[in-house]
């Protein structure tokens, strides 16, 4: 009997340390006003930091820095704004894939393809789900 009420003891400690481990893995988000994360990939990507320079042709380049902690797929997609906020088209501006690898670092980049663009908004989202409205935040 008190040998079971050992094992017992055992099997308790190790799910509590479990448990205690899974807790404390840290997502990390994002204080920047460009980055919109769908809500499943926030809970795998961490932001080590997003990058915006002008080129010498006078034309917006972005570069967002990550780590996942997991495989995984994502969409994103830069959305270029004008100095109205309004959204000019272009090449880049289209979703793409990406494979992201479990603990590696990975760069989303993009130039816009016109000057007038100011300001972004980067888009990312897990591949397999659907952005809701209250994802943008």
């Amino acid at each position: 009997m008190i040998k079971a009420q050992q094992y017992l003891v055992l099997i308790v400690a190790v799910l509590l340390l479990l448990l205690l481990n899974g807790c404390a893995t840290v997502i990390q988000t994002t204080d920047y006003q460009q980055l919109y994360m769908g809500s499943g990939v926030r809970s795998y990507i961490q932001v080590s930091g997003l990058h915006q320079e002008r080129t010498g042709g006078d034309l917006l380049r972005v570069a967002f820095d990550g780590v996942s902690l997991y495989e995984r797929e994502v969409k994103y997609r830069f959305v270029w704004l004008d100095v109205n906020g309004f959204e000019l088209p272009g090449l880049t501006a289209r979703w793409h894939r990406y494979k992201v690898y479990s603990q590696q670092p990975f760069q989303l980049q993009a130039i816009a393809t016109d000057p007038k663009v100011v300001n972004y908004r980067l888009l990312i989202y897990d591949l397999h789900a659907t952005p809701v409205a209250d994802d943008t935040k």
